[in-house]
């Protein structure tokens, strides 16, 4: 059946059954009852529940006309995937009997159509200043960012002129004065409430900072590669630690080569474990036991004190809950792959860092060289085609060449760092 075709006939039923008496509808116990949506808006591609009464016989469920896959059902709720031609409008379920309307679900919009990706403003790929790891919004506007093989952390302002922030450009370390400081391969950073930055000194071995009057200082970390934890700067040492997630007075380090969560007590100046043994696994549960195999970028999400892992090597998204420190896998069953989704389903490739957006997650993938999305229990791409290579525009065809970091500007577009393309990319609406 064409589109038109279906579009009218899902017309004329609509008709019928808004002629229907509601009561009569309610009455019939053979019929699905629908009482409400949850959520009641989203993307094409995210999964909706439709809850209710007599639902387990539902065989069938369309979004403004367009029929939807169902992911499961009970008595009580129907699960579906909004089609990705699908339209704001009307839920419809039949069980095989007869027809049941529901109230309409909003489709907000198609990312993959409706986003472009576009090169930071003022940028060109002649530039030279990077290349760009993590990215993080600074105060004053812009954004500040890393660049390891320079050993140095830059600021971008809004106009794309770049400047050295921290850094003098040689391999060393040295703290002081912002402009006299050096680094070795400064890879994650992070920035707290009052403008101090936070960076994962990685071949150094430790962690530093720079004040917001410019000045560097060691917080953590020996210099010799290790796995101990005690006194800060006397005892704590780490095997490439590259990134870190601040929280308070607490600061999360992801200790790539110690395939471990380690947490830096900055007001007590104690360095502990979160997670991990020191062996690389895949392994939920109690920190204890739990396993981590080389995670890369974290996030803390202060709306519910949990710690967002890119697991690179399990390929997957972990979740820490640091009130009772547990760790769970949200996505990726371990197994390399370019698969969307539900969370169970979906595969990664070397996810390299995360965001959130209150519960929404964003991630880039270095090696399926893409930004994807975890909301509502559904992965999808958010941008990139899965190839590499630099291509601006529409988001399903944009294309990226290796991502290592992803944020959130004040404006909501999404700024990544492109790597092997050496440049700051924007994904935004046009």
């Amino acid at each position: 059946m064409n589109q038109s075709l279906r579009a009218a006939c899902f017309g004329l039923l609509l008709f019928i059954l808004s002629c229907t008496d509601p009561d009569v509808l309610k009455e019939d116990p053979n019929l699905p009852q629908i009482t409400s949506l949850m959520p009641a808006e989203g993307y094409l591609g995210d999964s909706v529940e439709v809850l209710g009464s007599n639902l387990q016989n539902v065989d069938s469920a369309w979004v403004n006309g367009e029929l939807a896959v169902i992911l499961s059902s009970g008595n009580n709720s129907v699960r579906v995937i909004v089609p990705d031609s699908a339209t704001s409008g009307p839920v419809l379920l039949h069980n095989g009997i007869g027809y049941s309307l529901g109230s309409d679900f909003t489709v907000l919009f198609n990312p993959l159509a409706e986003l472009v990706v576009s090169t930071f403003p003022g940028l060109s790929p002649n530039d030279n200043f990077g290349p760009a790891f993590q990215i993080v919004p600074a105060p004053q506007g812009g954004f500040y960012f890393s660049a390891p093989e320079r050993n140095q952390i830059n600021y971008i302002s809004e106009k794309g002129e770049v400047s050295v922030y921290a850094g003098t450009g040689q391999t060393g370390w040295q703290d002081g004065e912002a402009n006299e400081a050096s680094f070795n391969g400064p890879s994650g950073i992070d920035i707290d409430a009052e403008g101090n930055l936070y960076v994962a000194d990685t071949y150094n071995n430790a962690i530093r900072k720079i004040s917001v009057g410019g000045l560097v200082s060691t917080l953590a970390g020996s210099g010799q590669s290790g796995f101990q934890n005690g006194f800060s700067l006397q005892e704590a040492s780490f095997n490439a630690p590259i990134d870190v997630a601040v929280d308070d007075q607490l600061l999360y380090i992801s200790d790539f080569g110690n395939h471990a969560i380690r947490v830096l007590n900055m007001s007590e100046q104690q360095v502990s474990t979160a997670i991990g043994t020191g062996e690389g696994g895949f392994q939920d549960g109690d920190a204890e036991v739990a396993m981590l195999n080389f995670p890369l970028g974290i996030y803390y999400k202060t709306n519910d004190n949990t710690l967002i892992i890119a697991d690179a090597l399990n390929h997957s998204i972990r979740s820490y809950d640091a009130e009772n420190g547990t760790l769970s896998t949200l996505a990726g069953n371990g197994e390399a792959g370019l698969v969307n989704g539900s969370l169970a389903e979906a595969q990664f490739s070397v996810p390299y860092d995360v965001i959130a957006d209150g519960d929404v997650i964003y991630l880039v993938e270095r090696t399926n060289h893409d930004v994807r999305r975890l909301s509502n229990g559904q992965v999808r791409t958010w941008a990139g085609t899965g190839e590499a290579g630099f291509q601006n525009g529409q988001a399903g065809q944009a294309k990226f060449y290796e991502p290592t970091g992803i944020t959130i500007g004040p404006d909501g577009a999404w700024y990544v760092c492109d790597y092997n393309n050496g440049l700051l990319r924007k994904i935004h609406r046009p």
